[in-house]
């Protein structure tokens, strides 16, 4: 099957709704993810890839070099632990980086190289952003994010020559079943991972060009460039 976009994390919440909205627009997707996906359509194959272990990134990245003609690849696959930061070894948040800054890196870097003007969609977070109020538990969670935000505006720089555009989504609490296993006692977040894919959606079509290099704070269901 021909391939037009690639989104990690697609097996559930913000992932699976950025699948669902890109397929509804008749798009063919490749989802990536640690497990299966219950995601049924002619337009969407799954592979499975955890993207905290090297040798499986290495894998991937050599599948989408050899795919041509990709229009996008979204970046939203994440690794969370609630664990503050004296608690945090050196293991952990290096774990946390393979999976929310080098994947995303080697993702990249993999899907630029046969596929000139390719756009990447990067998902951080607001525990990632200088000047936002931090929250202890957030640490690893929050260093990795920020360092996907500055991934993302080098990328932005780095593919500018070939066409290419990199931008990034800082969302706030939105209500997916990672957030809630994190934080149960939180009241339901206002955010959906609908909105979100809204967002994702239109920054992938042609309609945000020449938009590139640019971080989207999102809360409440609004996105507001940095």
């Amino acid at each position: 099957m021909k391939i037009d976009y690639v989104v990690t994390g697609a097996s559930s919440g913000i992932g699976r709704k950025v699948c669902e909205s890109l397929i509804s627009k008749g798009y063919n997707v490749l989802g990536v993810s640690r497990g299966s996906s219950t995601l049924i359509s002619s337009n969407y194959s799954h592979v499975s890839y955890d993207l905290s272990c090297p040798d499986a990134v290495a894998e991937l990245s050599a599948l989408l070099r050899s795919k041509s003609k990709l229009l996008g690849l979204v970046n939203n696959a994440a690794q969370f632990r609630r664990l503050n930061f004296n608690l945090t070894t050196r293991k952990e948040l290096y774990s946390d980086f393979e999976v929310n800054m080098v994947a995303p890196f080697e993702l990249t870097k993999a899907v630029s190289d046969n596929n000139p003007g390719i756009n990447i969609v990067n998902i951080s977070s607001y525990a990632g952003l200088r000047g936002k109020s931090k929250f202890d538990p957030l640490f690893s969670y929050g260093v990795s994010k920020a360092a996907l935000v500055a991934l993302t505006e080098y990328s932005a720089v780095a593919l500018r020559e070939s066409g290419g555009r990199a931008n990034c989504i800082a969302p706030g609490a939105v209500q997916t079943d990672m957030l809630s296993k994190a934080f149960p006692e939180l009241w339901k977040a206002a955010a959906s991972p609908d909105d979100l894919a809204s967002l994702v959606s239109f920054l992938l079509s042609e309609d945000s060009h020449p938009i590139s290099g640019k971080v989207f704070e999102f809360e409440n269901g609004l996105g507001e460039d940095m």
